[in-house]
């Protein structure tokens, strides 16, 4: 693993999820290695809209309990009928303090907004943005940099 923090963090999302989990992106499989290995969890719907990640990464992944469909994550989101326990989101990277506050902003407060009222009952995870989520790992971004709070 080159990045040991990210895995880290998707090790701790892993110990507390449960049930039906969605998740965005198949990455390097990290999450959903970890997700495997969780008896809590029941099923892993993982959206992925490259078709060469995911050649690239499905012979390394355990495919046990996933459920993998390639798409758009928010087309996808549209149209899901299944009640999830837990959504995690890993779609954004930014650098630095001003960069973060705008993405918080104008990104990540609205699509909390949607992925909450999309799935009133499932633990929100979105990677990065401790001021939104529902699995702590540290203190929010905001608390460490003085940053802006989520409303």
């Amino acid at each position: 693993i080159d990045d040991p923090i990210n895995y880290r963090a998707m090790q701790k999302y892993a110990e507390v999820a449960e049930g039906d989990v969605l998740t965005t992106g198949l990455g390097l499989g990290l999450i959903v290695h970890e997700l495997n290995q969780n008896p809590k969890v029941h099923s892993i719907t993982v959206v992925e809209r490259s078709p060469q990640v995911c050649e690239l990464v499905l012979p390394y992944v355990p495919l046990a309990k996933v459920n993998l469909i390639l798409s758009d994550f928010w087309a996808f989101m549209e149209g899901d009928v299944v009640e999830r326990d837990m959504v995690i989101v890993d779609l954004w990277v930014t650098k630095g303090k001003e960069q973060h506050d705008q993405v918080l902003r104008e990104t990540i407060r609205p699509a909390n907004e949607l992925l909450r009222a999309k799935y009133p009952k499932a633990k929100i995870v979105i990677h990065g943005f401790q001021d939104v989520t529902d699995v702590q790992l540290v203190k929010p971004f905001a608390e460490v940099w003085g940053g802006e709070r989520a409303a």
